[in-house]
């Protein structure tokens, strides 16, 4: 089952893990999602994870940061 409109793409996977700060009380939490995504090479997956974290960012009832973590994977 060859599908012509996603030929040339291959598959990806990004594990991005968030710690969720408070502001004035630090570390509150950590959160983490896998996404799976295709794309062309491996340049282009990598901006789309990038973009892809950096959109699972967002803010609660009280003012929260969230900050990719060093150990997210790619």
């Amino acid at each position: 089952m060859n599908n012509p409109a996603v030929q040339g793409e291959c598959w990806f996977r990004a594990t991005v893990r968030w710690a969720v700060m408070v502001e004035g009380r630090g570390l509150r939490d950590w959160e983490e999602a896998v996404y799976l995504f295709q794309s062309e090479d491996y340049d282009s997956a990598f901006q789309r994870a990038l973009a892809i974290g950096e959109g699972g960012q967002s803010g609660g009832a009280e003012q929260t940061d969230y900050c990719p973590h060093p150990a997210s994977q790619f």
